[in-house]
């Protein structure tokens, strides 16, 4: 919710129906969580 996406936007990328994420959304998706992008991607998620 407080990334701005849509859940479908979200899903699709959690069942990994995206072929090509964008930018923008992983921007929209770390500020959700109130991080950087290069916080959220240096996650142990991304290991």
């Amino acid at each position: 919710m407080n990334s701005g996406i849509t859940h479908s936007t979200l899903k699709n990328i959690i069942h990994e129906t995206v072929k090509d994420n964008l930018l923008s959304t992983v921007i929209l998706i770390a500020s959700g969580f109130d991080m950087t992008v290069s916080e959220f991607l240096d996650s142990n998620l991304f290991l």
